[in-house]
């Protein structure tokens, strides 16, 4: 994989200086392409302004109503004071911006933009993600998978005037699409069309973020079945509900 500066990867040089349009949330399990929807949606959508962890942790729940002392906007493992910290420095980032989400929020006019990711594929890239080998799959995981994107795709069919529910592998195989859809949930035009690049931060927790060019083929040709033995599979079907994966357009795989 060849590196690539912020500058390069089309990181936006400050990102505290906050648009003026229409806000938008975002949601995902870890590794499930959070930070290449946040990432398009900010390089081509100029005016949006994106929240990450504002309002709600961004790998959770969505809560039934936003706690503005930010104690739900971060991991829930954390302890109260890196809470509070943390929710502190998120206020300050948004500065005079925060007042307009609140009043976004009380009108109902915050959009949400969730995504998700092929199962067996997130497995894998979670695994690698917390530094650990990707077999054996580990059940709990599984489960945290099907509730939370059941979840997700319960809020997204009961708000689908401002919500929009998308699927990883489909924003690599037709980005022009899933930019479409994301400029119609914005009422807003994309700034350029400046979506070719598929940029990942790939590294285990505690490693330095490094953007590289990423290999879409990697997902697209479904290279990553190669990392799973035929035990995997059983158990990664064994806690897969086959009625969630049909709602999401998955498919059951077999080693």
């Amino acid at each position: 994989m060849t590196s690539l500066s912020p500058a390069q990867a089309g990181q936006p040089a400050d990102r505290r200086a906050m648009p003026t349009g229409p806000f938008v949330k975002i949601y995902g399990l870890q590794r499930s392409g959070t930070n290449f929807l946040e990432w398009l949606i900010r390089k081509n959508f100029a005016k949006a302004r994106v929240l990450v962890d504002e309002t709600g942790w961004k790998h959770g729940p969505v809560p039934d109503a936003v706690d503005w002392r930010g104690l739900d906007w971060s991991d829930p493992e954390w302890s109260p004071w890196e809470k509070r910290a943390f929710a502190a420095r998120r206020r300050n980032r948004l500065g005079p911006a925060l007042a307009d989400l609140r009043a976004a929020v009380e009108r109902g006019d915050l959009r949400t933009c969730m995504i998700a990711k092929d199962p067996y594929s997130w497995w894998v890239s979670y695994a690698r993600y917390q530094g650990r080998p990707s077999s054996p799959v580990e059940p709990r995981a599984v489960r945290l998978w099907a509730d939370l994107n059941r979840h997700w795709r319960g809020y997204a069919a009961a708000n689908e005037r401002r919500t929009l529910f998308l699927r990883y592998e489909d924003l690599l195989a037709a980005p022009s699409e899933g930019l479409s859809a994301i400029g119609v949930l914005l009422g807003l035009p994309p700034s350029r069309p400046a979506h070719p690049c598929c940029r990942q931060a790939i590294g285990p927790i505690g490693a330095r973020p490094t953007p590289v060019l990423f290999d879409r083929d990697y997902y697209r040709d479904k290279r990553y079945l190669d990392a799973l033995a035929a035990r995997d599979f059983d158990i990664i079907n064994a806690h897969l509900p086959t009625d969630l994966l049909a709602m999401l357009g998955y498919e059951v795989r077999h080693g």
